[in-house]
């Protein structure tokens, strides 16, 4: 692996919901406070959702061959999963990962992304069912 003293800088920030706006704002300043010369990129989407705007351009960038050092607040707000994958594609174009909180040890990791995982399904399988119910609140049929 090499690393490209020349690669673009990338802040990334995510939260899961627009709810959480603050500690989007927090992420921002605690980035750009790091990497002033940053470009900025964030996502309000489930860490499990790979579809997201910001980190697919992130992806597709690297993948094209663009050495891109990307700067996070903790590897969780890159992605609930596939993490060493993700990091392994980002090093594949000569680019790197810079987490500003690094966790605790691979154990810790793993349990908060078992718990995340959990939260995340819980919170699908509420969510349709308030989709449901809201729907024949308003008479709209089942399908």
């Amino acid at each position: 692996m090499w690393i490209d003293t020349d690669a673009t800088v990338v802040l990334y920030a995510r939260v899961s919901s627009a709810k959480q706006k603050t500690s989007l704002e927090t992420q921002e300043k605690m980035l750009r406070e790091t990497c002033p010369e940053g470009e900025f990129l964030s996502d309000v989407a489930s860490g499990f959702n790979f579809k997201r705007r910001g980190f697919r351009s992130i992806l597709e960038r690297a993948l094209s061959g663009e050495p891109i050092r990307l700067v996070a607040t903790t590897s969780d707000r890159i992605a609930r999963s596939g993490f060493p994958l993700i990091r392994h594609i980002i090093e594949l174009s000569g680019g790197s990962i810079e987490l500003l909180e690094e966790e605790d040890c691979p154990e810790q990791f793993d349990v908060r992304t078992i718990v995340a995982f959990i939260t995340s399904y819980c919170n699908s399988v509420h969510g349709k069912r308030s989709h449901q119910r809201h729907k024949k609140d308003q008479g709209i049929p089942e399908e």
